[in-house]
């Protein structure tokens, strides 16, 4: 929980980003450097334990012309989800061209920061994080001591083979009704509203069709990778991976109804959840009915707040709240 509180404070921090405040008061790193791509920013910070790459998310600054060229930067490459080639596997095209402006800077700085073994963990919120999960993968290729990603809100990076093959520990922590999350489509959406309305106002732009061609939908295929923490507003929701729950998670749930309902022995113990590798404050749910009820119900709420013109909605995906959640645990945990 320490490092989490830690890494949530980094990219909270990272959108007033400063030499001299650039990471909260409760810790302050022995190094800082700071790197800037076309649209984003951040800084790698370290003290004798550990290094932090650190990743901003998309920020609305219009205070300067330069400002503003970045922010409309950040947003073309949001925008820019065209998926291209990347160490076998098919990524969005936005997030990767910003990381390839600064890539030999991250690997020396990763490098630098790392000195002595020390592990590095990346993290990130909204398009931040989306840039950690794919920079942790390229710096674990370039033989970069990347021990985890914990990225926050983020949206998918990669297709089916980026999250079978993602090479190191990578937890994601969403929060209820946030959107971002579910951009760009899953496959069986994009594919729906691909041939339903994008791909054919593609098709019917003749003179800009050539040039969209990669931008059609139904032929893009987004899934995220790493472990899923699903804060519901009042519990953690572990989901859990396709093919596994019942393998990992049959005998507690036997153990759990048995002292529960029928009142025989005591519950699964800690050690019990720790071999499930599932922490004790956290609900595991099947990855199909996670992921059949998330959308559904994020897109309901939006809907009844759109009808009541209201935007709560945009506030699920603030930083804040996943500092809410950690604060949330910890107090289950003491």
């Amino acid at each position: 929980m320490t490092l989490a509180r830690r890494l949530v404070a980094l990219a909270r921090r990272a959108y007033a980003y400063t030499q001299t405040e650039a990471t909260p008061p409760a810790w302050q790193p022995d190094r800082i450097d700071a790197f800037t791509t076309p649209g984003f920013m951040g800084f790698a910070a370290s003290d004798d334990r550990a290094a932090y790459l650190v990743f901003r998310g998309t920020k609305l600054h219009l205070d300067s012309h330069e400002s503003f060229l970045a922010t409309l930067q950040a947003w073309l490459t949001n925008l820019d989800y065209a998926q291209i080639e990347d160490d076998g596997c098919l990524v969005h095209r936005g997030y990767a061209r910003e990381l390839d402006e600064v890539a030999d800077r991250l690997a020396e700085m990763a490098q630098d920061h790392a000195l002595g073994g020390k592990p590095i963990y990346l993290t990130g919120h909204s398009a931040g994080g989306a840039l950690a999960t794919l920079a942790a993968r390229r710096l674990h290729a370039a033989g970069v001591p990347v021990r985890a990603a914990v990225v926050f809100s983020a949206p998918r990076v990669g297709d089916r083979n980026f999250a079978k093959t993602y090479p190191v520990p990578l937890v994601r922590i969403e929060h209820r009704h946030d959107l971002i999350p579910h951009l760009p489509f899953p496959p069986s959406l994009a594919r729906i509203v691909g041939h339903g309305l994008v791909d054919r106002v593609i098709g019917a732009l003749d003179w800009l069709a050539p040039a969209l061609e990669r931008y059609r939908l139904a032929r893009t295929e987004y899934v995220h990778a790493g472990e899923l923490f699903y804060d519901d507003g009042s519990e953690a929701l572990y989901r859990v991976p396709p093919g596994q729950y019942w393998s990992r998670f049959g005998p507690i749930l036997r153990q759990e109804l048995e002292a529960d309902l029928l009142r025989r022995g005591e519950g699964p113990t800690a050690e019990a959840y720790r071999a499930a590798i599932c922490p004790r404050w956290a609900t595991p749910v099947p990855a199909r009915l996670m992921d059949g009820v998330r959308l559904s119900t994020t897109l309901a709420h939006i809907a009844r707040q759109a009808r009541a013109r209201r935007l709560d909605f945009l506030f699920d995906h603030h930083i804040d709240g996943a500092l809410a959640f950690i604060d949330r645990i910890e107090r289950i945990t003491r």
